[in-house]
């Protein structure tokens, strides 16, 4: 039995691909070889010289020569020539002089810069003789009017000029009336006794609210800063401080313990802890015996824990924290809020449970603080 020859694949199938047809046109016909590729490079390398420098096959044209017909008379007058000037290439601009431009600009500047330089020192020599003039005036003693001048008022307003001044005076010489005189001595202060010390203490009473303790330090500090004292004794200063306090005292100027019940309803409604309310009240300079009664008074009107939470949501409230925040965060965010009310002088049970509390119970509790007292 004879083998039968194996069949060859057709063109274009899996297993024989159909031949490329050959390139007619297009970008591969126009492939050029290595040498044409490294002649175009050397021309165009060679083009900008051979922009500058003319072609040396290009004969000169025998048209060009200089026709005798075309020479010029003896009879007439020659032209006149300048210099023949370099030839330079224009600028980017186009706005390029010649010497002698530049050298007639460069004059005109000199012109200007030294007119300039004329009336700085003119202006200079005339405010140093206006100077020297008023200096002169001031140290001259004023003349005593004579017996027959007339005041300025007598003369009525319609009858007077509108510029007494002569035609040829400077406008230096026009200065007010009062240049000439001499400066008026300052007035010596009266010396400082008790009864001023008393006066100077109702005044800052009136502006400021004060302990007893922070007025004495003022009166002291005024007496320090004083130019002149009615006595120099240091029992003399002491007695007019306490007669001054005294006198505040009974006029009801000063109260420790209704300043400290007033502060410490404030500081609350701010949102601050017990902790710092107290600070702040001993550098105020109220006495601990006052804080201590304020603090006591409070307590029998708002429990203690519920005053501290409600501070504490006030102060979660202005900061932006746990319920007036953004939610679900993670462990060091809350323990960053935990840290901040841990600042303001609150406890770590107070914060967590501000910080937990749902938002209607939060707010219960800061509306509760700001609207207290």
């Amino acid at each position: 039995m004879t083998s039968k020859p194996p069949e060859e694949p057709a063109a274009g199938s899996r297993f024989r691909p159909a031949a490329p047809a050959p390139a007619s046109g297009g970008w591969r016909a126009a492939r050029l070889t290595a040498e044409e590729l490294e002649a175009r490079r050397l021309e165009r390398r060679a083009r900008p010289a051979l922009k500058q420098a003319p072609d040396p096959r290009d004969a000169p044209d025998p048209s060009d020569a200089p026709d005798p017909d075309d020479e010029p008379d003896a009879g007439d007058e020659p032209e006149s020539r300048e210099p023949h000037e370099p030839h330079e290439p224009p600028s980017w601009r186009g706005a390029q002089l010649s010497a002698r431009e530049r050298d007639e600009r460069d004059e005109e500047r000199a012109l200007k810069a030294g007119e300039r330089a004329e009336r700085r020192a003119e202006r200079k020599e005339r405010a140093a003789g206006d100077l020297d003039r008023a200096r002169a005036a001031r140290a001259a003693p004023a003349a005593p009017p004579a017996a027959d001048a007339r005041p300025a008022d007598a003369c009525p307003a319609d009858a007077r000029p509108a510029d007494a001044r002569p035609a040829d005076a400077s406008p230096a010489d026009a200065r007010p009336a009062d240049a000439a005189r001499p400066p008026r001595e300052r007035r010596a202060r009266p010396p400082i006794d008790g009864a001023w010390l008393r006066d100077s203490c109702l005044r800052y009473l009136g502006r400021f609210s004060s302990s007893e303790a922070n007025l004495r330090r003022v009166l002291k500090q005024k007496l320090r800063d004083a130019e002149s004292l009615a006595s120099d004794d240091p029992h003399e200063h002491a007695r007019w401080i306490n007669e001054a306090v005294e006198y505040a005292r009974a006029a009801g100027g000063v109260n420790d313990d209704a300043l400290a019940r007033a502060l410490l309803a404030a500081y609350r409604r701010q949102g601050l802890a017990a902790a710092m309310i107290k600070q702040k009240l001993s550098l105020k300079g109220l006495p601990a015996d006052a804080v201590k009664r304020a603090f006591e008074e409070r307590e029998e009107d708002v429990d203690p824990q519920e005053d501290q939470l409600r501070s504490a949501a006030r102060a979660a409230q202005k900061r932006r924290l746990g319920p007036w925040g953004p939610q679900g965060l993670d462990y060091p965010a809350r323990q960053k809020q935990l840290a901040a009310l841990a600042r303001k002088g609150f406890s770590f049970d107070v914060s967590k449970r501000v910080l937990e509390a749902p938002l209607e119970q939060a707010e219960a509790w800061a509306s509760a603080c700001r609207d207290a007292d």
